[in-house]
């Protein structure tokens, strides 16, 4: 999340560029995982991750703060939510 968290804090100093730049690294690490996430998460849960980062690319091309630090907040509430409630469990291997 130390991705978005900077993300956020370089929309709200008007730092579009810096915003979009981190957004793009957290995007990059998230599909990084994809092989993972594609097999023991539910795809719902994907689809949350995958419109929060619409949400926030959205809101840095249209240079709206409040949108942005919205959007970056329920992106990161979204990926707390599956590192906690996804845990990889020696029971979803076996």
């Amino acid at each position: 999340t130390g991705y978005i968290e900077n993300c956020i804090e370089s929309a709200d100093a008007d730092d579009w560029e810096g915003a979009e730049k981190y957004a793009k690294q957290a995007k990059e690490k998230w599909y990084d995982y994809r092989t993972y996430t594609s097999l023991f998460l539910k795809h719902d849960k994907i689809d949350q991750i995958t419109d929060s980062f619409t949400d926030i690319f959205s809101s840095i091309y249209k240079h709206d703060q409040i949108s942005s630090s919205a959007a970056g907040n329920k992106l990161i509430d979204n990926l707390e939510n599956i590192i906690f409630m996804e845990q990889l469990k020696i029971g979803t291997i076996f």
